[in-house]
């Protein structure tokens, strides 16, 4: 039993927008799975879960070619994890001029992280999220829609109906566009 958001073509789109505003050099930021992990560049990208791998794959393809793209943790998906894990980002002297999280959550911890640094996302670094979870829209997080409630009703169907028999369904995604995105600043 699958239930898939098409999680590469999703991000393939996040990456194509970015890539449209002029964004080449972009950081990921993704949930190691652990709590106690220190931050770090992910270079083993195996090591990365399923979901996580597939985003950045997709977000790579839909930058194109000539981008580059830093993959970085801190940790589990929390907003503590989103703020080490773009310290790790933005303290580098050649600081990325988008991130991309694998979550709200985590986009919230960049967000935090940016602002301590007295940067505005959407205007010095564009910051995008994946769910569109409902604190999304007020912090003004361009994200990546997924139907969460849709999901988990199918989920339960799946597991609970002996004449449902379907055992891998795509559900679509939208990307949503808000204020934490810009073009690149000269």
């Amino acid at each position: 039993m699958v239930i898939d958001e098409a999680e590469a073509e999703a991000m393939r789109g996040l990456g194509a927008y970015l890539a449209r505003l002029g964004h080449t050099h972009v950081a990921m930021v993704v949930d190691s799975g652990r709590a106690d992990t220190a931050p770090h560049e992910i270079v083993d990208v195996t090591t990365l879960y399923n979901n996580a791998r597939l985003r950045m794959q997709g977000l790579r393809e839909g930058l194109g070619a000539n981008a580059r793209l830093t993959v970085v943790s801190g940790g589990h998906n929390s907003i503590e994890s989103g703020i080490a894990a773009a310290a790790l980002a933005l303290d580098r002297r050649d600081r990325p001029t988008a991130i991309a999280a694998g979550g709200d959550v985590l986009a919230f911890g960049v967000i935090e992280a940016m602002r301590r640094r007295g940067l505005t996302p959407g205007r010095d670094i564009s910051v995008t999220g994946f769910d569109d979870i409902p604190d999304a829209e007020s912090a003004g997080l361009t994200t990546v829609r997924q139907p969460i409630r849709d999901k988990g009703r199918l989920l339960g169907r799946m597991l609970l109906d002996p004449s449902y028999t379907e055992d891998r369904v795509v559900l679509p995604t939208e990307l949503i566009i808000r204020s934490s995105t810009g073009p690149v600043r000269s």
